[in-house]
């Protein structure tokens, strides 16, 4: 209907039937594995509408609370007080989650990178941010014994691009990728890392991958696994 001159005009005789297909994975098609989502995020960092909720909030639709677990920790190392602090906090973490038989670990981690030099932030102290060596930040970050966790999970950098753009925190992270071992790790060329830009990303991931069960490679062959946004990705 339209509202002319303060009248109700019907503009069809009859109601118009839409009809589409909104394709769902079916029970049968849906993987099984159990998954940890992890979520490491440095003090001060917006978390509101993260991917990795974003994640979260579609894998739930296929899993019980016993098969999907979401741990959101803040960290904050910037000072020798706080990287105490921080290894308990990163034991205690492990403690909750050895044992547990996860089919899958996807841990996410947000943090700033240096415009300059590709260096990551750390945390805070007296003065304000604290940066430090891409090497060192994911020493301290994944502090034994929690670097047992990241070994065979798929491991998302969600940081600007300056770290992979610069060759020698670029080639320091992949000497942590080789020590901590993780099955995959994706980290984005953009210079300004847009969370709304890589949300496609995540929730077809989600799907394709997580619910699915298609391998990460495997998804990106497919012509339905390619998706073209500004963010470029590096895995």
């Amino acid at each position: 209907m339209r509202i002319v001159d303060g009248e109700f005009i019907r503009v069809l005789d009859a109601p118009t039937t839409l009809a589409g297909v909104c394709e769902r994975a079916s029970k049968a098609q849906v993987c099984a594995e159990s998954i940890l989502i992890l979520h490491l995020v440095c003090v001060g960092m917006e978390v509101r509408r993260s991917l990795p909720k974003l994640v979260h909030t579609t894998l739930e639709e296929y899993h019980t609370a016993d098969s999907l677990t979401y741990e959101e920790v803040i960290f904050d190392f910037g000072t020798e007080k706080k990287l105490h602090h921080w290894t308990k906090m990163a034991g205690q973490l492990h403690t909750r989650l050895e044992g547990r038989n996860f089919g899958r670990k996807i841990i996410f981690v947000t943090v700033h990178s240096v415009v300059t030099r590709g260096d990551l932030f750390a945390g805070k102290d007296k003065d304000g941010d604290v940066a430090m060596t891409v090497g060192d930040f994911m020493d301290y970050l994944f502090i034994s014994p929690l670097n047992e966790v990241v070994y065979g999970s798929t491991l998302f950098m969600l940081t600007c691009g300056h770290m992979v753009r610069f060759e020698e925190s670029y080639s320091a992270m992949k000497k942590s990728i080789m020590r901590l071992r993780p099955e995959y790790t994706i980290s984005f060329t953009a210079p300004e890392l847009i969370v709304a830009a890589t949300k496609l990303f995540a929730v077809a991931y989600s799907i394709q991958v997580l619910t699915h069960g298609h391998s990460f490679l495997d998804w990106l062959a497919f012509p339905e696994g390619t998706i073209r946004f500004e963010d470029s990705l590096h895995t």
